[in-house]
């Protein structure tokens, strides 16, 4: 029995196991009654050839992850200005107006950044944008922190918003600065709900016109870069709210504002020292802001829309309002040339002074055509037509008008 199960093993050996199957049990042999030995004959070998295993077939694909890089846009102004003036002849000049440049960068998802410059004149520096967006929050908001507009007050003089190039005395007065703080801006349905904490505007001036003769008026202004390193000089920072709704989509909007923050010294003072509007012991530092605004779009082609604010600082209060119509004629479905109209007026709420121009009614006029005569330029015409009630009179009791109308042509080209 034991060479019968050796003779299988070395057949299996010798033949590398490839007729191990065909082995069958054979009788044993017997001489005398004992088992014979059992001849094993010659067995060729058989060489064993081992193939290798067939390949298995691998795809491997190369995925490209995207690059988050960052995209350039801007514009360029160049201005031919024509200045009313008391001369015989109007003065007339081509300006180098303002160039911007804007960097955005979406750093991950939900993510984005931007920063933005304005040089005016060629050589005069303004952060205008430098914050990073935070999208996805609760209420499907975005947290924006750092410098861009206030969303939280009013209409957002956007190019888009404000149609005219010039920003208009109602919105130099409330709404055109910049701030820097956090704002959080939600989407519910359709309603708005936009929160600002920021640094307070200061209290400062800007004016009607750009030629000789200019009329200022009081401003909210954002002194933030003023100088290097610049603090907040609020004693408290501002709080800004804005409560929108579209109900009909983007064809229908509007906004309910209000914002509060208390004076500074540098207010105070600004307020009994040069506006000559409060006594120089004053001790009111209320400083409250108020804003309702709205935007109707009747066909695709026509706008109309309007703006109303109001601000007490300390005991002096002003209101001020604008009103704008456009329409646009069509090329490709595109707007080609659009014109627009619009009427403002600054209204302190105190008797005027004719010496004191902070205290005088202001109105203004403008009417304005832009022409998109190719993609990435357009040619915008403006008359800004300028009128103060309460200059005083003259010699001969007719009322007396700053010279400070402007008309101009300027180009305009995207980048």
């Amino acid at each position: 029995m034991h060479r019968r199960l050796l003779l299988v093993l070395w057949t299996v050996w010798a033949a590398g196991g490839a007729g191990a199957q065909d082995v069958m049990s054979q009788p044993s042999p017997t001489v005398g009654g004992e088992q014979a030995p059992i001849a094993v004959p010659d067995m060729p070998l058989v060489p064993v050839t081992q193939q290798a295993p067939a390949p298995i077939p691998v795809e491997i694909k190369l995925v490209e992850t995207q690059k988050k890089e960052a995209v350039v846009s801007g514009y360029v102004k160049v201005r031919g200005l024509y200045f009313e003036s008391t001369s015989e002849n109007d003065p007339f000049t081509f300006r180098f107006d303002e160039w911007s440049l804007v960097v955005k960068k979406k750093l991950s998802d939900g993510v984005d950044a931007m920063v933005g410059a304005l040089f005016y004149g060629g050589n005069i520096f303004f952060l205008e944008h430098a914050y990073v967006d935070l999208r996805g929050m609760p209420l499907n908001a975005t947290v924006r922190l750092g410098v861009s507009r206030n969303s939280c007050f009013g209409m957002v003089p956007t190019y888009a918003n404000r149609k005219m190039t010039n920003y208009g005395i109602v919105v130099d007065m409330f709404t055109r600065d910049r701030i820097i703080g956090i704002q959080y801006l939600a989407k519910l349905s359709v309603f708005d709900l936009n929160l600002g904490l920021h640094n307070g505007y200061e209290i400062g001036r800007r004016v009607a016109g750009e030629g000789p003769v200019t009329v200022p008026f009081l401003a909210d202004r954002d002194m933030t870069f003023a100088s290097i390193m610049r603090n907040d000089m609020d004693e408290n920072k501002e709080y800004s709210v804005r409560i929108g709704a579209k109900p009909l989509g983007d064809r229908l909007e509007v906004g309910l504002s209000g914002s509060v923050s208390k004076l500074s010294d540098a207010d105070m003072a600004f307020l009994a020292n040069t506006a000559k509007l409060i006594a120089p012991t004053e001790t009111d530092r209320t400083k409250i802001r108020n804003g309702l605004d709205f935007m109707f779009k009747p066909t695709k082609r026509s706008v109309v829309q309007a703006e109303y604010y109001a601000g007490i600082t300390s005991t002096f209060t002003v209101s001020a309002f604008q009103v704008l119509a456009g329409y646009s004629f069509m090329k490709s479905d595109k707007p080609y040339v659009s014109v627009y109209c619009r009427y403002g007026e600054v209204n302190p709420d105190r008797p005027a002074d004719p010496l004191n121009p902070y205290t005088w009614k202001l109105s203004q006029a403008v009417a304005s055509a832009v022409w998109r005569f190719t993609p990435g330029a357009q040619l915008q015409l403006e008359y800004e037509m300028n009128r103060e009630k309460d200059a005083g009179t003259d010699a001969a009791g007719n009322a007396v008008k700053a010279v400070n109308d402007v008309v101009f042509l300027e180009m305009v080209f995207f980048y």
